[in-house]
């Protein structure tokens, strides 16, 4: 189960995307890189040459997982296979943090590859404290995900707003416990 408390935690430095063909140059220098931030769905399937060298690098450094499809926004239920997927992931890697966009990526059973942004209402956000609340309970643990800003752009005027909204889910799936 994907335990928070046995969690490494990053470091209060500056980490790297991981891409694969930096593998090598990463295992026999890393330079001042404390950690690591790897894309989930980069790392769903099963065995092979990606989750070996995830193992490896994780061996020597916290990683951050970053899902990009979890579609939290989206007006449809989550993906249960996706999920599964993701918590079997977090498991077996037991990562230092996990983030995903605030944002919609798909519709009825269709896969956008996209991130698309959200519009700042009641429903919306009502939306994604709900999603806040299932994911919460299907990893059957305190929430241990952070959601990053929409991507939509943050302009000043809008940007207090925009902020409010990215942090209520958290609140509102914290008052439903």
């Amino acid at each position: 189960m994907f335990d928070q408390s046995q969690s490494p935690r990053l470091p209060l430095s500056a980490g790297l995307g991981y891409k694969p063909q930096h593998y090598t140059e990463i295992m026999q220098n890393a330079g001042p890189v404390s950690w690591f931030e790897v894309h989930a769905e980069n790392y769903m399937g099963d065995g092979g040459r990606p989750l070996a060298q995830l193992a490896a690098l994780s061996a020597r450094f916290p990683i951050s997982v970053h899902g990009v499809g979890l579609s939290i926004g989206g007006e449809g239920p989550l993906d249960r296979e996706h999920l599964a997927r993701l918590r079997t992931l977090c498991d077996w890697l037991n990562p230092a943090s996990f983030s995903e966009h605030l944002a919609w990526s798909s519709h009825d059973s269709a896969f956008l590859n996209d991130l698309l942004p959200l519009p700042y209402n009641a429903a919306s956000l009502a939306r994604v404290a709900a999603t806040s609340t299932k994911c919460k309970r299907h990893w059957a643990a305190r929430c241990y995900w952070r959601i990053r800003l929409p991507t939509s752009p943050l302009t000043l005027p809008t940007c207090q707003r925009q902020i409010f909204y990215a942090n209520s889910p958290h609140r509102q799936a914290a008052a439903s416990s």
